[in-house]
């Protein structure tokens, strides 16, 4: 899914959700479940319910929970929801005012991580309940619920790069190459002491993930991870990861240079 960003009293919202491909065998588009989701985190986000917020900041998991009640197409999807305050935003370049923590809810196998000087330093945890299973909601029997989505609370500072992407990055590229990729870019801004193009810096990262999908002697976060639980389709199953969702570039959802 593309990327959106909500803003409401000085609070930023970033969400993003992935459909689960396997729907297509039945012939279902998955892909409008995760819309849907989307859109109405958003209804809830710019909603007057003061029970959605909660000392002056977005209760996040209750926003999802809002939304995923409001959901009644069928499909599955993963979920991850974003919270900042007292950012200035031009573009795709957020400037982050002060020091501060950073929230998030995340449910399934997107996710996000925090380069400071060009390594990560943090990066949000997956949910699955076992290979190429994550969690999801979805308005089938065997659908997990919002309440089994993590809170997230991680601190970022000026200069940091936030990163948010499905498994379509994230299965298909290790940290040290991500870092590689972003510092790259860092290295020709420093050079140049141009502003950091974090366009660039996303479309970098979709074409390695893209490259390394395709490569089928390539390991990968995927195949390594399929090799120990000596799963099939190896290949076949790191580019539905990169492929399930349209258009490709939904794969990469936001950068942010902080």
């Amino acid at each position: 899914m593309l990327p959106s960003c909500v803003m409401k009293n000085k609070l930023w919202v970033w969400r993003m959700a992935l459909e689960v491909g396997s729907w297509a065998l039945k012939r279902i588009d998955a892909g409008e479940y995760a819309r849907q989701l989307m859109r109405n985190c958003v209804v809830a986000i710019e909603s007057k319910d003061s029970r959605n917020y909660k000392f002056g900041r977005i209760n996040l998991k209750r926003i999802l929970k809002k939304a995923y009640a409001n959901t009644k197409v069928e499909g599955s999807s993963t979920a991850c929801l974003l919270f900042a305050r007292n950012l200035i935003s031009n573009a795709f370049v957020c400037e982050l005012l002060i020091y501060q923590k950073f929230n998030a809810v995340n449910l399934g196998d997107s996710g996000f991580m925090v380069l400071r000087k060009g390594i990560v330093v943090y990066q949000s945890p997956p949910q699955q309940h076992c290979f190429n299973c994550p969690y999801q909601l979805g308005n089938h029997q065997n659908s997990d619920k919002p309440s089994s989505a993590q809170e997230l609370e991680v601190e970022v500072k000026s200069g940091d790069i936030l990163v948010a992407a499905t498994d379509g990055l994230l299965d298909n590229a290790f940290l040290w190459e991500i870092e590689r990729a972003i510092n790259f870019q860092l290295g020709r801004h420093q050079k140049s002491n141009a502003v950091i193009d974090p366009e660039m810096i996303a479309m970098d990262l979709v074409e390695l993930a893209l490259y390394n999908a395709y490569d089928e002697f390539k390991d990968t976060p995927f195949s390594s991870s399929a090799k120990r639980k000596q799963e099939r389709s190896i290949q076949d199953g790191r580019l539905m990861t990169l492929l399930s969702s349209s258009p490709l570039f939904s794969d990469l959802h936001f950068l942010l240079c902080l």
